[in-house]
């Protein structure tokens, strides 16, 4: 065992907002567990482990440009199980030597993305092109701008914040494309590629009038302390977004067979992976 890639938790920050019990025992004593057997059975075979936070750990009442030295204030369940969680990744590396850095990673975006604005939006799309909805996106707040960084460019800081000579245990960095993005832009990308036209609905329950207009993730510690740089564009992370959700859309209505067929040979592509990252297909670990 070389190195640990800490990817379990719930992630679905609405849906577990009145169950906090589950939710913490999921997210953090998850890694409190899995922390602790390696600190008692694995220590001396793992180079580096790797634990994910989240922006959710800021807090809903900071905006801006947010950096690791931003005080932490999260409002939510979730943010709070993030917090805890890195906050018990510190206390190993600390106090046990574990050789654990710490990714708070904001909003991630990119093909096979399922949650989200982003993939809520290209599904309404994906279902209007097939006519399964009337021809009405409906949106929240499209002033708000958010930090959006592709999955293939989150990979790679990933592996960079395990492999990189300059990176210290117990430290926090934050993964993010350092650029703010309106929802309001999404909706246009969204808008010149969709294969049917569609009116734009504001459903007033979606506006949440707690939450900043502008969250910004500042990147430089990453950027300085490994090679990384984030690589794919903002509406080429979205596009790739509404080419997922179309084919997973279509794939439902294929039969069985042949949906098999599809995903072997989607399985042996390899053109989705970003440059200077190994293959990792489906099914396969990447260590």
């Amino acid at each position: 065992m070389d190195y640990v890639i800490h990817l379990a938790a719930e992630s679905n920050v609405q849906r577990w907002q009145d169950d906090p019990v589950s939710l913490l025992t999921t997210n953090c004593m998850g890694t409190l567990h899995l922390l602790e057997a390696i600190r008692l059975k694995q220590r001396e075979r793992v180079k580096g482990i790797l634990v994910v936070g989240s922006s959710h750990e800021y807090g809903m009442g900071a905006g801006g440009d947010l950096s690791e030295e931003t005080p932490l204030a999260p409002n939510s369940p979730y943010g709070w199980s993030k917090l805890m969680t890195t906050s018990v990744a510190k206390m190993y590396a600390e106090l046990y030597g574990l050789p654990i850095v710490i990714a708070r990673t904001f909003n991630v975006i990119g093909p096979g993305a399922s949650a989200g604005v982003c993939a809520t939006l290209a599904r309404q799309v994906a279902e209007i092109e097939r006519g399964a909805r009337p021809p009405r996106l409906v949106v929240g707040n499209q002033a708000i701008e958010r930090d959006f960084v592709d999955v293939r460019d989150v990979v790679a800081a990933y592996w960079s914040l395990l492999t990189a000579a300059r990176i210290r245990p117990g430290e926090v960095y934050n993964v993010a494309s350092g650029t703010s993005r309106r929802i309001g832009s999404m909706v246009e990308i969204f808008r010149r590629h969709a294969l049917r036209p569609f009116e734009v609905v504001t459903d007033e329950a979606l506006l949440r009038h707690d939450e900043p207009l502008t969250v910004r993730g500042e990147n430089r510690k990453l950027r300085e302390a490994t090679a990384w740089q984030p690589q794919w564009s903002f509406e080429h992370s979205v596009l790739d977004v509404l080419a997922h959700v179309r084919r997973a859309i279509q794939d439902t209505t294929r039969p069985s067979k042949e949906r098999k067929e599809v995903r072997r040979r989607e399985s042996d592509d390899d053109s989705w992976n970003a440059p200077g990252i190994d293959p990792i297909k489906p099914g396969h670990s990447p260590a």
